[in-house]
């Protein structure tokens, strides 16, 4: 199972939406009031950074 690299990611304009969200969300996970808060923050990221890597090395 090889993951083929996508060449032309940098022309996906979603990649850098993602990018720019995800560091968003994570500089919002130290200032989370509430676990909730916290829980909400952290999976946020994860769908970030699993979406940009889906457009990263997309077959």
């Amino acid at each position: 199972m090889s993951s083929k690299f996508n060449r032309k990611f940098y022309t996906n304009l979603d990649f850098y939406i993602y990018i720019i969200v995800t560091f968003f969300w994570i500089l919002a996970i130290p200032k989370a009031s509430n676990i909730y808060e916290t829980i909400i923050c952290v999976a946020c990221t994860i769908i970030g950074i699993f979406a940009a890597l889906r457009i990263l090395f997309k077959k």
